[in-house]
């Protein structure tokens, strides 16, 4: 098994070795996050929780490159996976024209699928339009009981 700590530079970062499954869905074989410390006995101390953490993003990545991408759930896992990127410090900007460009993608395609209406806009079933709804809010932190 290889080692979760990485010495970079005089920081220690905590090491993720993805498993084959992951590799190929995600293109890389390990993720790297840095743990903000030079000492050795600190670094044991803050990795676990952040292995823990790499790993569920990893497993969250995996699995909306599985959804399709006309999905709601595609749509959610957008939005999870951009505020999961601003907590781990991304600026909420960059974060926020992510979801942005994945939300008009997806609305492009529903208005190949439904037709537009006068305005330009997609013709959404409004389980759809609430589908846009949620994924915002979950993009802004919150926690919508449907989508738990």
């Amino acid at each position: 098994m290889a080692t979760q700590l990485k010495l970079r530079h005089g920081k220690w970062y905590a090491r993720l070795t993805l498993s084959r499954p992951l590799r190929k869905a995600l293109g890389r074989s390990e993720v790297l996050k840095s743990l903000g410390t030079s000492d050795l006995r600190e670094a044991n101390r803050l990795k676990h929780r952040v292995i823990a953490q790499l790993q569920e993003e990893a497993s969250r990545a995996a699995l909306a490159a599985d959804l399709h991408p006309d999905s709601v759930e595609h749509l959610a896992e957008v939005a999870r996976i951009q505020r999961a990127a601003v907590t781990a410090g991304l600026d909420e900007h960059a974060a926020e024209v992510g979801m942005d460009a994945a939300v008009e993608r997806w609305m492009e395609r529903m208005a190949r699928e439904f037709g537009t209406g006068p305005d330009g806009h997609p013709l959404l079933p409004e389980t759809k339009e609430r589908a846009v709804r949620l994924a915002h809010r979950v993009f802004k932190g919150e926690q919508p009981d449907l989508l738990i």
